[in-house]
């Protein structure tokens, strides 16, 4: 596999030890149009992230000698890059694991090709939102401005606290996605939280209060029955502006 193919809309670091796994994701990632780098071990990964300084790392945990998650750890104490970790580990406390060690996204192998390219998208979208100048979300009538951290309806500001914005944020910028209660203490409150799950609920019951026009009948922040909390599938998101687009 070549090291470094030249591509349009960024550089993917791949941090994997099988080269036939490499090769596959090396593939993939070409469809959308990403130059890749391949490093095989993770004793040259840190080396490699800071010769290329990549767009996103896709990186495998089970790594021979050295974890992943080390590396991760190591990457996320200097650099917001975003990273996938792909695992087969996929009992809870491995994924949570890989949270507190600072990824963003976690997928558990074997997956299909398209939820990786997915996964991708969705984390070069969020990297790039955040660097546009202002962006808001409409969220059906609800207007969350993301830049001054306001949330209003019909122009009347709500006021919500730093932890509640957050976690509404992280809802709207993963429309679909189930959040299990581990997961949202990751985002929101942090790796290195040990605080008890129940605060996920409080904090939901709280946000609900303030931004739902009926909190006992929620639209906007649901629940997915025995997985977590998820944005109402009928809600309807647009950004101003428009998010740019892999």
């Amino acid at each position: 596999m070549t090291d470094i193919e030249v591509g349009g809309p960024g550089l993917v670091l791949i941090v994997q030890d099988d080269a036939e796994r490499a090769d596959e994701l090396h593939d993939l990632l070409s469809e959308l149009g990403f130059a890749t780098r391949w490093c095989a071990s993770a004793s040259i990964a840190l080396k490699s992230f800071h010769e290329t300084r990549p767009d996103l790392v896709v990186m495998e945990v089970g790594l021979a000698g050295r974890s992943g998650l080390d590396v991760c750890r190591e990457i996320r104490r200097e650099s917001d890059v975003p990273i996938i970790l792909v695992s087969t580990g996929s009992a809870t406390e491995d994924i949570v694991e890989g949270f507190r060690a600072g990824a963003d996204d976690y997928i558990v192998e074997p997956f299909a090709g398209a939820e990786l390219l997915v996964r991708v998208q969705a984390r070069m979208r969020r990297r790039r939102n955040g660097i546009q100048a202002r962006h808001t979300v409409m969220v059906d009538d609800l207007e969350v401005d993301v830049d001054n951290r306001q949330v209003r309806r019909h122009r009347e500001p709500i006021n919500v606290t730093p932890t509640e914005f957050k976690l509404l944020v992280t809802l709207v910028e993963r429309p679909g996605h189930v959040f299990s209660r581990e997961e949202l203490l990751a985002e929101v409150w942090g790796y290195g939280y040990a605080g008890d799950e129940r605060v996920v609920t409080v904090h939901v019951q709280r946000l609900r209060a303030k931004i739902e026009a009926d909190p006992d009948r929620p639209r906007i922040v649901t629940t997915v029955r025995g997985l977590g909390y998820r944005l109402g599938h009928t809600t309807d998101v647009r950004w101003i502006p428009e998010p740019l687009t892999v």
